[in-house]
């Protein structure tokens, strides 16, 4: 009886075993490994990887989502996102073939290009892949070459919903007004809504600057008004097409409740002060009315994170934090926003986005900003023409990666060559070509004589990759070059609240 008993509970218990399952995404490391040794239970669970990388957001955008890539690299000194971001472009080198030329900027771009030749020497491409062409070119752009631009305020339309409402992995959580019913969620109650070109209206108002879009809102808003009063003098064929329409309308009044919050911020004074304070400081003129604005703002309680982008843009453009006004400006910035936030600044200040002005060290920006021509005279011609420079959506500024990446389609970055010495790291122009056997081989670009660098006859897809973040403004408004018929620009780095998602992720995170 008792040897019975015995082996029921063993057959009972062998049938209450569980299985554990883990899976690392991205990827299994060996802390993780260390960890689950530590803890006893490494031979208890089986283990996998998901391989979570390129993530489409929009028809020409993708994304690894790293939220946090700017402040890992910068501050904590882990490059694991720069291996993500080379295992990526192999991957899109695996699908679409061989980029035959690659440029980049910045220390985290070498990093980038060269574990990319690693990972494709350790892992040759399969041989289909390595002979065809389908991106001419990779330009590789690292974050810390320009913090400038995302410390600004962005006025487009996408850009102020990042700014105000906040835009997570593509969508935005947004309130439907009562007229829309129950097609966007019950009235009154959040709603997410995912924001791409797959929406017609979106895709034509996003890299507006705001005050045309409201006016065209409003102009569409009176001709369906218009179109909906005059239903009752319609025939048939007109009464079909109206109702074939609707759906587009519902886009519309989508549209419009989400402009809502946008317009209620644009139309106080306290936003137009900060875009002069902000266009003021870029043109490097008097620096004790922004820091005095900026006072102003902390006496206030204003929004910790406007704070502390007006004074890392001082820091930025002005070469630091004035030195009288530097203690004090702490000092304020602790006694109004509470002392845990301690730690914020020192990170700051180790991620060289906040420090004080120094004899030691030389203000670069406004050599860099007259090579380059970042400042542009704003006269307001282009209010109801083609815009024929970037600078319009920013008051005037041109941000300094869609300069750089102008000059490398146009005409090569040979003749900004004192402008790129003032900004950190290498620049790099190579090119991965197959030798007689088959082989990829990388060799230096060299121009061909009498062509500077410029780009061929042929049109060319070229694909930007942008480390540590990017802004809606930079996603929707980098160059077409004439020779370009198409254009894929690649984040690969999460587009973060604000729209600054390098210097958000060291800020809110601490």
């Amino acid at each position: 009886a008792s040897s019975s008993s015995s082996r029921s509970a063993a057959a009972s218990g062998a049938a209450n075993v569980h299985e554990y399952s883990v899976f690392w995404v991205p990827r299994h490391s060996i802390a993780v490994q260390k960890v689950l040794e530590e803890e006893g239970v490494y031979g208890d669970v089986q283990q996998g990887e998901f391989c979570l990388d390129v993530i489409p957001l929009d028809d020409d955008v993708l994304s690894l989502e790293l939220s946090c890539a700017y402040r890992d690299c910068v501050l904590d000194g882990d490059t694991a996102p720069l291996f993500y971001t080379a295992c990526a472009l192999l991957k899109l080198q695996e699908v679409y073939g061989l980029i035959p030329r690659l440029q980049g900027k910045g220390p985290a771009a070498a990093a980038v290009k060269d574990i990319t030749i690693k990972l494709r020497k350790e892992s040759p491409l399969p041989a289909a892949a390595a002979a065809t062409c389908r991106i001419h070119r990779a330009i590789i752009l690292d974050r810390d070459i320009d913090v400038i631009t995302p410390l600004i305020t962005q006025i487009t339309f996408e850009g102020l919903i990042d700014e105000i409402t906040g835009i997570r992995h593509g969508s935005v959580s947004y309130t439907p007004s009562k007229r829309e019913g129950g097609g966007g969620g019950a009235p009154g109650r959040p709603a997410t809504v995912f924001l791409n070109s797959s929406d017609p209206f979106y895709k034509e108002f996003r890299d507006l600057p705001y005050y045309i879009t409201s006016q065209r809102l409003q102009q569409y808003a009176r001709d369906a008004r218009k179109e909906y009063t005059e239903l009752g003098s319609k025939d048939l064929s007109e009464l079909k097409t109206f109702v074939k329409g609707l759906p587009k309308l519902l886009l519309l009044d989508r549209l419009s409740d989400l402009a809502v919050p946008v317009a209620e911020v644009v139309k106080e004074q306290s936003f137009h002060d900060r875009l002069k304070t902000e266009q003021d400081i870029l043109e490097g003129y008097d620096v004790e009315e922004a820091v005095q604005y900026v006072q102003g703002l902390m006496w206030r309680g204003a929004d910790l994170l406007v704070v502390l982008r007006l004074l890392c843009l001082i820091s930025g453009a002005c070469g630091g934090l004035p030195k009288k006004h530097a203690d004090s400006l702490r000092n304020e910035f602790l006694a109004a926003y509470g002392h845990q936030h301690l730690l914020t600044l020192n990170h700051l200040e180790r991620a060289g986005l906040l420090r004080p002005q120094s004899p030691n060290i030389r203000n670069t920006f406004p050599s860099i900003r007259k090579a380059l021509k970042l400042l542009v005279p704003d006269d307001g011609s282009e209010l109801h023409s083609a815009p024929a420079d970037i600078s319009h959506l920013y008051k005037g500024y041109a941000p300094l990666s869609i300069r750089l990446v102008e000059h490398a389609l146009q005409g090569g970055w040979g003749q900004i060559a004192e402008a790129l010495s003032y900004l950190p790291g290498a620049q790099f122009d190579s090119l991965q070509v197959l030798d007689p056997s088959g082989q990829v081989v990388d060799k230096p670009f060299k121009p061909a004589p009498g062509t500077a660098g410029a780009a061929g006859s042929e049109a060319e897809t070229v694909l930007l990759v942008m480390l540590g973040g990017i802004t809606f403004t930079e996603v929707g408004n980098h160059p077409y070059n004439a020779s370009c018929s198409a254009c894929c620009y690649v984040r690969f780095c999460e587009l973060d609240c604000y729209g600054w998602c390098g210097v958000t992720s060291v800020v809110p995170s601490m």
